[in-house]
């Protein structure tokens, strides 16, 4: 059987790292599994999340994040 990583616990870890401050490295993880089918819609809302809570954003792939959710994108995140 291979061993691959497991996506979900990958999701909780970013979670811990952005909870601890780590806004850049939880991006990080989320892209690294956000294409993964049982965890992309959870992926992806996170990394609009956080991707709005940077001082500094990064539009492209912010909205790149928005075009994947498609028009279930209707979110409204509170601003910082």
């Amino acid at each position: 059987m291979k061993k691959g990583v497991d996506s979900t616990l990958m999701f909780w870890k970013a979670f811990g790292e952005f909870k601890e401050g780590g806004v850049t490295e939880a991006i990080r993880h989320l892209e690294f599994i956000q294409m993964k089918r049982e965890i992309q819609y959870a992926a992806t809302i996170a990394l609009i999340f956080y991707h709005n809570q940077c001082e500094i954003v990064d539009d492209a792939r912010f909205l790149r994040n928005l075009t994947l959710l498609g028009s279930s994108g209707k979110f409204i995140f509170p601003s910082k």
